[in-house]
């Protein structure tokens, strides 16, 4: 009986953990989404807040003549920052980014992959319509 006691406040106690660093993932994705806004950037924050592996990739992708063209997180060559942007805890330190409709652009969605440590989770990987970015830029990256 004890040990039954035992497993489920162990499993509790995981199961509050593993909430806290979804809302952890959530937060700091919608801090910089609000960070874009108001300083007008995208890319450039993806690289302020990746992890060291993407940060690997992406100084690859800034390193080569030929690369992704886009702005990732407002999936656009030219962002209109002042879209609706819509977050969804996915769980797994998971968050959905839904970018609203605006005249000339589709609605659009991408998924963040965060790796939380602690208080602070980083940017593990953006998966959007293309795929990985992490793939994509070792896949046209050159």
């Amino acid at each position: 009986m004890k040990l039954k006691k035992w497993v489920i406040a162990g499993l509790l106690v995981q199961s509050v953990m593993a909430n806290a660093s979804d809302q952890l993932a959530l937060h700091t994705v919608k801090k910089i989404y609000d960070m874009g806004k108001n300083l007008e950037k995208g890319n450039e924050l993806i690289a302020l807040y990746a992890d060291q592996n993407l940060n690997r990739a992406i100084e690859v992708w800034n390193a080569a003549e030929y690369c992704i063209g886009y702005d990732v997180m407002w999936q656009s060559n030219d962002p209109p920052y002042h879209r609706k942007v819509t977050y969804t805890s996915l769980g797994n330190n998971q968050v959905k980014v839904s970018l609203a409709k605006v005249p000339y652009y589709d609605a659009a969605s991408l998924t963040y992959k965060m790796s939380c440590v602690g208080n602070t989770c980083k940017i593990a990987d953006i998966v959007d319509q293309f795929g990985s970015l992490k793939k994509n830029i070792a896949k046209e990256c050159r």
